[in-house]
């Protein structure tokens, strides 16, 4: 983890799967990309958000994003007894 510069808010990490995503925003994502990181409660946060949603497109395609391209490449920082 010491590569990480950034810790990403959830609306940062929802950027990506919005109906219009702002470019600057997916810009900075992509140039920073080996220096994000996410909080456990920002993660906890996201899935919370996603369960929330009715079964159909929207969800399947969040639940995709999530499981399939943000937790395979970011590190989660947990929330541990120091914390």
């Amino acid at each position: 983890m010491a590569g990480i510069r950034y810790l990403l808010h959830t609306n940062i990490l929802s950027e990506p799967v919005a109906a219009r995503p702002n470019p600057l925003v997916m810009e900075h994502i992509k140039a920073n990309s080996i220096s994000l990181a996410l909080a456990a409660v920002t993660w906890q946060e996201l899935l919370y958000g996603m369960y929330l949603l009715s079964a159909g497109n929207r969800r399947d395609r969040i639940e995709d994003y999530l499981f399939r391209r943000i937790l395979p490449v970011l590190p989660i920082i947990a929330f541990d007894e120091s914390a």
